[in-house]
């Protein structure tokens, strides 16, 4: 198990698209490179400095702050949700194959700050198998197979 880091910036951003809170033309100020919080006293920084950025450009140069405010709009209950439905914290089902859950703690169990670091891939665990279900579920029109390891002789 591992924090997936950015691979799951996709995660708020399939939540605000499904629940027709954000479109891939919204554009957020990203803040030039650092966002403060100021209720939790923490920051944000993203790797390069950004001013403002469509929701398409966020996911490309993954953007913490970006994805940070998106995940804000949308709101905790739509993001926990599609993890959920995405199989995060649960095995994938792979037979013959010992599998770890993974990690995602209930929804009554994330403070201030877990929103934001939930969004960003942090905060939580997964396996090089759940983030492979999920960016095979995200080519193939959003619908999850069940994975299968085929042995090559």
């Amino acid at each position: 198990m591992f924090e997936p880091g950015s691979t799951f910036k996709i995660f708020p951003i399939l939540a605000g698209l499904e629940n027709n809170i954000i479109n891939l033309s919204d554009k957020y100020f990203c803040e030039n490179g650092e966002y403060r919080i100021n209720y939790l006293k923490r920051k944000i920084k993203d790797h390069d400095e950004h001013d403002t950025l469509t929701v398409s450009e966020i996911l490309a140069q993954s953007s913490n702050i970006g994805i940070a405010k998106i995940a804000s709009d949308i709101g905790k209950n739509h993001l926990y949700n599609i993890l959920k439905r995405f199989g995060i914290g649960k095995k994938t089902g792979i037979k013959s194959y010992i599998e770890e859950s993974g990690e995602l703690k209930k929804i009554n169990d994330w403070d201030d700050w877990s929103l934001g670091s939930i969004s960003m891939g942090q905060e939580m665990k997964a396996t090089n198998a759940q983030i492979a279900t999920v960016y095979s579920a995200l080519a193939n029109g959003g619908y999850i197979v069940e994975p299968k390891i085929i042995k090559d002789d």
